[in-house]
């Protein structure tokens, strides 16, 4: 059955820049479409080009990094997605990211998350960023899967689930940990390359350095706990 997206879009003000401008034409792409689109932000200088006709536009404080204010946000976002209806939640930074990730978990919908370091380092989307995304996803994906086979094997040797994921990942992180170090410090040296050319491949290795990491700590921690529902 086609599902109709209905895309909420959360970033932490409008203002000018790569990630803001990306933002502004998703939203009008997906409304040209006929699509429900909005956005949720702290405000912005782009708010008076976009067509508010088309595009619903929601203010509140997202920008903060403020713990009390990232938790208050998760009852924001959550009325908004039940209240609208919303099937696809695209977040721009790290505050907002945490906010919609919990309100996500709640509600089962899409999350698509970029991350901190390249909104925060303006760099661009293009080859080398998205190598190293997709380079970083298929690792993490690998040793996701090794804790996953190993806790669903003691699961189904009789062990609760909760035995299970603490026994399981722990017989396998240090492996995973050890594994994180030595790709991180593979790349680490294109960071030191000079000129253009340097550039370009230190995008590449911050990028892929925060993903990995970040990725790193949600299959170390997030994982076992989600496994939880098997």
């Amino acid at each position: 059955m086609d599902k109709k997206i209905r895309l909420l879009q959360v970033i932490p003000r409008l203002d000018v820049g790569g990630a803001e401008t990306g933002c502004k034409d998703i939203a009008q792409f997906i409304a040209e479409q006929n699509y429900f689109s909005a956005i949720l932000c702290s405000g912005g200088e782009q708010i008076k080009n976009i067509d508010q006709t088309k595009i619903k536009i929601f203010k509140f404080s997202v920008h903060s990094k403020n713990p009390f204010m990232i938790f208050f946000n998760i009852f924001v976002i959550l009325f908004i997605v039940l209240f609208y209806k919303i099937n696809i939640i695209h977040v721009r930074s790290r505050a907002p990211a945490w906010s919609c990730y919990f309100a996500s978990k709640l509600l089962g919908v899409s999350l698509i998350s970029t991350f901190l370091l390249i909104y925060a380092a303006n760099f661009s989307l293009n080859l080398f960023t998205l190598m190293a995304l997709v380079i970083a996803i298929g690792l993490v994906v690998d040793d996701a899967i090794v804790m996953l086979e190993n806790i669903y094997r003691r699961v189904e040797g009789g062990e609760s689930p909760l035995i299970a994921s603490y026994k399981g990942a722990s017989q396998v992180s240090f492996a995973i940990i050890a594994t994180t170090v030595v790709l991180i410090a593979v790349f680490v040296p294109l960071v030191f390359v000079k000129g253009i050319v340097g550039k370009l491949f230190t995008e590449l290795a911050l990028t892929y350095h925060s993903q990995l990491l970040f990725l790193h700590l949600l299959r170390l921690h997030c994982l076992r706990c989600l496994l939880l529902n098997i």
